[in-house]
């Protein structure tokens, strides 16, 4: 670890996570203003949703945002090394995530897990991607603990 600067491998986390607050922000004000499809019924029930395929693209486009962004601004900066091991930080953080959402947790530890989990929010676009293409929900966990190992790509290559 001597060669891996270890305040350097936090970066890419950091910056993830406020990416993940703000991409939550975003989303959200997005999807009410133009995914949110109201009906009212014959029977003057109303129901509201979102349109799938609106969200599909809003998130899609926040995903492409943050790895263009976290990629060039942060990764780029970084040796593959050291984008490994953020990487393994997230994925870490997201099993931990995953494991605590599957036990089921309830009560005030369930709000506290929700709540972590905006930290994770910028990369809704795959799981939302795997679910409509009618993924089992383990490949999906497995593939979103693996979201943050695609900053590899954006890394240097020299040591």
């Amino acid at each position: 670890m001597d060669i891996l600067k270890v305040s350097k491998i936090w970066d890419l986390p950091v910056f993830c996570a406020i990416a993940g607050i703000i991409s939550f922000v975003l989303e959200v004000s997005l999807l009410s203003r133009f995914a949110i499809v109201e009906t009212i019924a014959e029977d003057g029930t109303r129901t509201v949703t979102a349109d799938p395929v609106k969200n599909l693209l809003i998130s899609a486009l926040i995903f492409a945002a943050v790895l263009a962004a976290a990629g060039i601004g942060v990764a780029r900066k970084l040796d593959r090394k050291s984008v490994f091991f953020s990487g393994l930080i997230m994925a870490g953080y997201r099993l931990a995530l995953t494991i605590l959402g599957a036990v089921g947790v309830t009560g005030s530890l369930a709000a506290t897990v929700a709540t972590a989990s905006l930290l994770t929010n910028w990369s809704n676009f795959v799981s939302l991607g795997l679910l409509q293409l009618g993924t089992p929900l383990p490949v999906i966990s497995v593939v979103f603990c693996a979201v943050p190992f695609l900053f590899l790509i954006f890394a240097r290559k020299d040591a």
